[in-house]
């Protein structure tokens, strides 16, 4: 099972293996071809299996309030438009299907609130924009 904060199932839809480090990248690009092949997901509070190539490092933030606010406003746009019913403790898979169909439905309705302050949104807005 892969533990998943909120934010991180935004993250995932535009993850184009770039990340903090190389060593993180390839932990996410894992996570995701996981997740793509079925594997069950759960919704957790603060640090999850992507967080965790950072701990340690002077790259690890994934405490600080920006993170955490971001995973209760992905929370709510989740539950409004891609996953009902997401909370802290829901588990689902997700398959290559549902990831697509997330995917269209961000690339359409873009970023929104939760990305709102993140390093990578700027990219992750390109990417949508160059892949419409």
């Amino acid at each position: 099972m892969i533990k998943l904060r909120a934010h991180h199932l935004l993250c995932m839809l535009t993850f184009r293996g770039r990340g903090y480090t190389p060593t993180f990248s390839a932990n996410f690009a894992a996570l995701i071809a996981r997740m793509k092949s079925g594997e069950t997901i759960e919704i957790v509070e603060g640090a999850d299996d992507i967080c965790a190539p950072l701990q340690g490092t002077n790259q690890w933030h994934c405490d600080e309030e920006g993170p955490q606010s971001r995973d209760e406003l992905a929370l709510l746009e989740l539950n409004q438009k891609l996953f009902p019913d997401a909370e802290i403790g829901s588990k689902f898979e997700l398959n290559a299907e549902i990831f697509a169909a997330a995917y269209e439905h961000f690339q359409i309705n873009g970023t929104g609130n939760a990305c709102h302050g993140c390093q990578w949104n700027s990219l992750c807005n390109d990417i949508l924009k160059s892949e419409a």
